[in-house]
């Protein structure tokens, strides 16, 4: 196995996702995904990690890193992390953009469903 190839094999065994392996050899541009919008979203609402992983079903932990790989593909902080968690005007950019991404496709949803 060629050295590059054995790398991103070890990595993902690490958990690392291969679209954040693939993201750093240069194979693929950072695209957030809708599971680490909605839980961007859920953050801004509820101003605690563990109540947006609460509503979205999964743990705190989790939350956590889909927000430290998001922020890592962004390269900027998106949330201000203290006694009261808010979004940075980073995170409220990308929010507002992952709103008008989603109202998108449950648009194109309902158009495909009319048909």
């Amino acid at each position: 196995m060629q050295a590059s190839r054995l790398a991103v094999s070890r990595q993902a065994g690490r958990g690392v996702p291969y679209r954040e392996c693939a993201y750093r050899r240069g194979l693929a541009a950072p695209m957030p995904t809708f599971r680490q919008l909605k839980a961007l979203g859920l953050i801004a609402q509820t101003g605690s990690f563990t109540k947006a992983a609460e509503r979205m079903h999964i743990t705190q932990s989790a939350v956590s890193v889909l927000m430290r790989e998001l922020e890592e593909e962004v390269g900027q902080p998106l949330i201000e992390r203290g006694r009261v968690i808010r979004l940075t005007d980073v995170g409220e950019h990308l929010h507002r953009a992952g709103n008008l991404a989603a109202q998108e496709v449950d648009r194109a949803l309902q158009e495909i469903r009319d048909v």
